[in-house]
């Protein structure tokens, strides 16, 4: 199962139980809370985007590099059913 933060940021329910906050490698959206209105809505198409092809979806990940972000998320391509990576 696959919940949608924003166009970069994702949480996915593991196999082995649990859950993990995941910061897609290869996505840099705008942020939601910008104080420009065209990037808010360039932030939300992008959410919106990720919503459509990954909300309650299955998803394969694969770690990069570097395990996690200065927020602590997991850093990892995302590969859907579909065997798109990253959106």
């Amino acid at each position: 199962m696959t919940t949608i933060f924003d166009g970069d940021t994702i949480k996915v329910r593991l196999a082995g139980g649990g859950e993990e906050r995941v910061r897609l490698i290869g996505v840099d959206s705008p942020e939601l809370d910008d104080a420009r209105e065209q990037v808010r809505l360039m932030a939300f198409l992008a959410k919106r985007f990720a919503f459509s092809r990954l909300y309650r979806a299955p998803v394969a990940l694969s770690l990069g590099p570097e395990a996690r972000d200065s927020y602590g998320r997991l850093l990892a391509f995302v590969r859907t059913a579909d065997g798109d990576t990253s959106m």
